[in-house]
């Protein structure tokens, strides 16, 4: 509906009168608080971006065409994100790629986007499978695993660390 003849205007509702981002934290204070992800509530949502939005952008301004790259299946909302020095689009994107858990894959003779945990499925007929006694396979313990990760993050929401 973007520059649609179809919509004239556009128009704002709903800016809730509850404080942001107490609302919708504060769960105990609000019943309702669960529904602000999808509600009718602007605050706190106008300055989000989405990031399949901003890796097209970073896609286009590094010469891509849209039929080029598909981003639509990754999922979350950029709040901000500061590009203090040089940086090729390349490692803005591996950055995001870290934070929004997504794959890069390519299909069909584009880049596509690929949220984690809903992966592209290939078939692999049985005829096209080639047997091959080189490879090994190796099983680890959950010694060898790792158990323990270390998350440092800042989150406007919650204040600062």
């Amino acid at each position: 509906w973007q520059s649609s003849e179809m919509v004239e205007k556009m128009f704002l509702w709903a800016w809730d009168a509850r404080p942001f981002p107490y609302f919708p934290n504060l769960c105990d204070m609000w019943a309702d608080c669960h529904n602000w992800q999808t509600g009718h509530w602007i605050q706190g949502k106008i300055s989000q971006l989405d990031i399949s939005d901003v890796l097209s952008d970073l896609l286009r301004k590094a010469g891509l065409k849209s039929d080029q790259f598909d981003t639509s299946d990754v999922k979350g909302l950029l709040s901000g994100y500061v590009i203090n020095d040089q940086q090729s689009i390349r490692s803005i994107i591996r950055m995001l790629q870290n934070c929004y858990f997504f794959d890069i894959v390519e299909q069909d003779s584009k880049l596509k986007f690929v949220q984690k945990g809903r992966g592209v499925t290939t078939v692999v007929p049985v005829d096209e499978i080639v047997s091959n006694n080189s490879l090994r396979s190796v099983q680890l313990s959950q010694l060898d695993l790792n158990n323990k990760i270390n998350v440092v993050y800042f989150n406007r929401n919650f204040g600062y660390p």
